[in-house]
C-alpha cells in the first residue's frame, strides 16, 4: 500500500535539497522491484521487497519509493524555478546566475 506523502515529508526533502545533502533530480528514473534491502534517500526507510522502487537515472545507487520520489522530483523542479535566499533575505548569486542563463 502507499502511503500518502505529508507536509513534513516534503519539507524535509526541500530542506535537503536546499542543503545539498539530496541531489537535485532531472526526470527520469529506472523502476522495479526493490530487492529488500535499499533505503529510500527521502524517507530512510527500508524499501521493502515486494513494493516497486525508483532509481534516477542522473543519480545511480540512490533509491526511493514511488511518493517519496514523486515529491523529490516536485521539489526538485520547484527548485529550479525558486530563487535561493540568503539568511538576510537577499537572493543568493547561484539563483542570479541560474536567471541569467535562461533570459540568454
Amino acid at each position: 500500500m502507499v502511503e500518502p506523502i505529508g507536509d513534513s515529508l516534503r519539507d524535509t526533502i526541500r530542506a535537503r535539497l536546499r542543503e545539498g545533502r539530496l541531489p537535485v533530480l532531472g526526470g527520469s528514473a529506472w523502476a522495479g522491484h526493490a530487492p529488500g534491502d535499499h533505503r529510500c534517500a527521502c524517507c530512510h526507510r527500508t524499501i521493502r521487497a515486494n513494493e516497486i522502487e525508483y532509481e534516477p537515472r542522473d543519480q545511480p545507487a540512490v533509491y526511493a519509493h514511488i511518493g517519496c520520489f514523486t515529491a523529490w522530483l516536485a521539489e526538485s523542479r520547484l527548485m529550479e524555478r525558486r530563487p535561493i535566499m540568503e539568511a538576510d533575505g537577499t537572493r543568493a548569486e547561484e539563483s542570479r546566475e541560474l536567471e541569467d542563463s535562461f533570459e540568454r
